[in-house]
């Protein structure tokens, strides 16, 4: 493999894997990888151990994965940083200590709506270097909520109830399920536009495409008309409605469950009929022939119909 190959190859693997040689000269060609918080730390207590000596880091500490060069212009930012802000910059040698001691204070204060970040930057002070408390805040938030990925229906069901019962203490809620707060606020507005959507029926879709042939896309007359549905999922709605081709008359998009099932009942009604996909979508009435007849072919027909 060339030099260039390599080099292009480099995000793929680990730097590691490669030759001593190989890793120096892809780093002398300028080759960059994101620092982590861990190499920052390394890279600290590496110069104060042997002082500037970036060669000798570089072959002892970093073992060729970072440049000499790489590894002066990074401290020479750190420095630069930490003289121009010191109280907020957080990384340090000790940062894991530190880190142990924010957990501790955070999980004395319980289980609270806000913490009061003023009384635990306070007591922080008492045994580390002084800390803003939005500092502590920010850092709070990186080191709890380290779940990430697909919610599971329990956490959806206590999501709901949740909200039902203390609205949006999304800090509170944050805690117990272990979740960004944004993540979950971002995914509870998911389910209500998925509860909506599965009670929509095809009379509020008739009505709503009557009112934007008559009106067009006024979302004041939609609201008035839809009061108990929330104004995100009208205007989602009505953005997938607006298809000048057909006029309004056919929807786009996923299937809603009241479709399916008019769907359902007018294949088994008009089975070996001629004109079936036409006499099917009459009966659908918001889809055309070929949105019924691809939907009912990308299932099955047998598979459809009998279920």
């Amino acid at each position: 493999m060339s030099l260039l190959q390599a080099s292009k190859h480099l995000c793929r693997f680990n730097a590691r894997s490669l030759p001593t040689n190989t890793r120096r000269q892809l780093h002398s060609r300028h080759t960059t990888l994101l620092w982590t918080e861990e190499e920052l730390v390394k890279l600290i207590q590496a110069v104060k151990d042997h002082g500037y000596e970036w060669e000798y880091i570089q072959d002892n500490v970093f073992h060729g994965t970072r440049s000499a060069r790489q590894l002066s212009r990074k401290y020479d930012l750190w420095e630069k940083r930490l003289e121009s802000n010191p109280i907020l910059f957080w990384y340090s040698a000790a940062s894991p200590a530190e880190d142990e001691a924010l957990k501790e204070l955070v999980q004395q204060q319980g289980v609270k709506t806000r913490l009061p970040w003023t009384i635990i930057a306070e007591k922080f002070s008492k045994n580390f270097p002084e800390r803003l408390p939005e500092t502590l805040a920010d850092r709070w938030r990186r080191l709890s909520a380290n779940k990430r990925g697909k919610y599971s229906d329990e956490e959806d069901q206590l999501i709901r109830d949740f909200c039902k019962e203390n609205g949006g203490s999304w800090a509170r809620l944050s805690v117990l399920l272990n979740r960004p707060q944004r993540s979950l606020r971002a995914h509870h507005a998911d389910l209500q536009l998925k509860e909506e959507r599965e009670s929509w029926s095809l009379d509020e879709h008739y009505k709503i495409c009557a009112i934007l042939r008559e009106h067009g896309p006024i979302m004041n007359k939609i609201e008035e008309a839809f009061p108990h549905r929330s104004k995100p999922y009208l205007k989602l709605l009505v953005k997938k409605l607006l298809n000048k081709e057909h006029k309004y008359e056919y929807n786009r998009g996923s299937w809603f469950p009241a479709e399916v099932k008019a769907l359902k009942e007018a294949c088994r009604r008009y089975t070996g009929t001629r004109g079936l996909w036409r006499k099917v979508s009459a009966v659908v009435k918001s889809r055309n022939d070929a949105q019924c007849m691809r939907y009912v072919i990308a299932r099955g027909w047998n598979n459809f119909v009998d279920t």
